[in-house]
């Protein structure tokens, strides 16, 4: 029994398929490659599962839902289909995984490890937000704003040009046209496109930078995701406002601003750098400070912080930007977070038992 449990995993050869994007709080599937090099030996009744990973109902680093392979021909290849919900976003390293089997009569259990390092990066969770977080005034699009403009008789000129079917009439220049005898319209120039600017926090205040189970996130962690997710569902809402937006995280590295591009969806670039967030260290806001100044002249501004919202407050006063409409969003607490989003956020629990936990389709024959 124990020789044959050790031939039935030997040799097997693994490859680990990741999604395209991955989202914190929705259902993701990861694929394993399982094949079969060897000429006369099949493979029979083997679990498989990574070693582990942020696979706990919170987020907790844990060993990964095992899946069965229960029979594998000479040559062949099979795929297994692991369907998982990750509670929280981040940037995880994978070891690699762990194959387990009792074949053939239960005997022993064998064990074996196929090393594959890969990052599993999930993005945070884009959420539908409460009508209170919206400023009363947001920008419009370039369009919208010169349509207003020219609607009031606006003043940016820039020339003239023939009348063209559709134009107001009261863009009619009717010297012009008295002159040249054919309707002459003012023509303007294009308004400077305002925008909504994001700034993100990554200080988390006071809160431990430690957990004391090495295995689950601290606090710290906690409200930086809670900052990362509330930052991705403002722009995806801006987005589908169709409102210019940009994004500046205030890092410990220094100010970033990441493409956030122009569907409601922010582009990779912005949303990798929120699931990269890590606590920052600015007691004293300096670096928000340094955020705030490189804001000047948005029509709007959103400041997401994990901590009290006061420092934020002073520092929009003492740097003129009170003028700005802004809006102070802090997610120091659940409750906090709670109340920005319309619905309650979805669960997170896996879709998958704790690996601990006996499947029956993976009882033993």
């Amino acid at each position: 029994s124990g020789v044959l449990s050790e031939l039935d995993v030997k040799g097997l050869r693994l490859m680990r398929r990741l999604p395209a994007a991955v989202f914190a709080g929705e259902p993701a599937e990861l694929e394993i490659v399982v094949h079969n090099p060897r000429r006369l030996v099949p493979a029979w009744v083997i679990e498989i599962g990574e070693l582990e990973g942020p696979f706990g109902p919170e987020g907790e680093w844990t060993p990964g839902p095992r899946r069965m392979l229960a029979h594998l021909p000479p040559g062949e290849k099979a795929v297994l289909t692991v369907r998982h919900r990750f509670a929280r976003r981040g940037a995880f390293a994978l070891s690699g995984f762990e194959l387990r089997t009792r074949f053939p009569f239960g005997f022993f259990t064998k064990y074996a490890r196929a090393s594959l390092p890969a990052e599993l990066l999930v993005l945070p969770a884009i959420r539908p937000l409460a009508a209170h977080v919206w400023l009363e005034r947001l920008p419009a699009t370039g369009d919208r704003q010169r349509a207003g403009r020219r609607q009031r008789g606006g003043d940016e000129f820039r020339s003239l040009r023939d009348y063209r079917r559709g134009d107001p009439p009261r863009w009619i220049h009717w010297r012009s046209s008295a002159r040249t005898g054919a309707l002459q319209v003012r023509e303007f120039e294009p308004l400077r496109t305002e925008q909504a600017v994001v700034v993100v926090d990554t200080d988390p205040g006071p809160l431990p930078r430690r957990a004391r189970d090495p295995s689950t996130p601290s606090e710290a962690d906690r409200a930086l995701d809670r900052v990362a997710d509330l930052a991705a569902s403002l722009l995806a809402g801006l987005g589908r406002r169709e409102v210019p937006r940009r994004l500046v995280i205030a890092a410990n590295t220094g100010l970033l601003e990441p493409p956030v591009g122009p569907t409601a969806t922010p582009q990779l670039g912005a949303l990798e750098a929120l699931a990269r967030l890590a606590p920052g260290d600015d007691p004293h806001g300096e670096l928000l400070r340094s955020a705030l100044e490189r804001v000047r002249g948005p029509a709007a501004l959103y400041v997401v912080t994990a901590r009290e919202p006061g420092l934020v407050d002073r520092l929009l006063g003492r740097h003129g930007s009170g003028a700005l409409p802004a809006r102070v969003l802090s997610v120091r607490t659940e409750a906090d977070t709670t109340h920005h989003y319309a619905a309650s956020p979805p669960g997170t629990e896996p879709l998958d038992p704790p690996c601990d936990t006996p499947r029956p389709e993976l009882a033993t024959p």
